[in-house]
């Protein structure tokens, strides 16, 4: 009887398993529907309606960070740069313990420099700095992070450190190096 009653219990049990998993796929299936229709608005600069489809997405999947990173960065257009801030606030906070995946690490580092470039229009430059390190500390070429550093260098007036940076981003971006040059010589020349 007992052996009837733990098995019972167990297909109880494996029914409910079921039931959760088929529901958050197709939860997951809607949130990924939501936020591609929300990310095409993003991207075709419709920034308050794209809002709302990461919102949804957000809803249907709270588990799912690209939402809140898009939803962040379509506040930031508007100039809403403390709910921004909550968004990338929220997914540091999901992220920090996944960092081993590597979507989930692409995930974080590029909250960490939306959250930088926050901080730097907010006029926060030691703040925004802090975050580029953050950055900088698991991918030491990141681009964005290094040219958010910078700029932030640059309002403090922190020129030695400016040109030290800008040295390296000269080596790893050759696309835009003759402009970091024409930069540089213009630090150099005011220094002078």
């Amino acid at each position: 009887m007992k052996k009837i009653i733990i098995s019972t219990l167990i297909i109880i049990l494996l029914n409910y398993t079921i039931v959760g998993l088929t529901t958050k796929n197709s939860n997951e299936k809607e949130a990924k529907k939501y936020y591609a229709k929300g990310n095409s608005l993003l991207n075709k600069n419709r920034y308050s309606e794209s809002i709302k489809y990461f919102d949804k997405a957000i809803e249907l999947d709270t588990d799912y960070n690209e939402p809140l990173l898009k939803k962040g960065i379509a506040l930031s257009f508007f100039g809403n740069y403390d709910e921004a801030l909550e968004c990338y606030d929220k997914i540091l906070k999901i992220d920090n313990f996944h960092l081993e995946i590597k979507h989930s690490k692409n995930i974080y580092l590029e909250t960490l420099n939306e959250k930088s470039y926050i901080l730097y229009h907010k006029e926060l430059f030691d703040e925004a700095i802090y975050f580029s390190d953050l950055v900088l500390e698991k991918d030491n070429k990141n681009i964005r992070a290094i040219t958010n550093k910078v700029a932030a260098l640059l309002k403090l007036e922190k020129y030695n450190d400016t040109n030290e940076y800008l040295d390296l981003l000269i080596k790893i971006d050759k696309t835009n190096k003759k402009n970091y040059l024409e930069l540089k010589a213009n630090i150099e020349k005011f220094l002078s």
